[in-house]
């Protein structure tokens, strides 16, 4: 099954799960109990939004420094073939890493 139709049927899933939930509080609770229910599951979805968010943003930044990070280590060839030596490349990436 491919990653499309997983995400979809989480979806639905979910839906169902808080569908079925809301109507079995609706039968059990009285309107100020479906009041505080329905604030905390608003909470709740505020949540889990903003953890998304946060992860995806913790996520680019890595995927970033990983770029960086093999960008520093494939121009290490170049250096070499170029005469510098291997103190001298270890400084000047060094020196970047503190730029950056």
């Amino acid at each position: 099954m491919c990653k499309s139709s997983n995400a979809f049927r989480e979806n639905v899933l979910e839906l169902l799960i808080s569908w079925r939930v809301s109507m079995e509080i609706n039968n059990i609770l009285e309107t100020e109990d479906r009041e505080v229910f329905m604030t905390l599951s608003q909470t709740y979805q505020e949540w889990k939004e903003a953890t998304k968010r946060e992860g995806l943003e913790q996520g680019l930044e890595r995927g970033l420094e990983r770029g960086k990070l093999e960008a520093k280590l494939e121009s290490i060839p170049r250096l070499l073939a170029l005469g510098l030596s291997v103190e001298q490349i270890a400084q000047a990436l060094s020196y970047a890493r503190v730029e950056n």
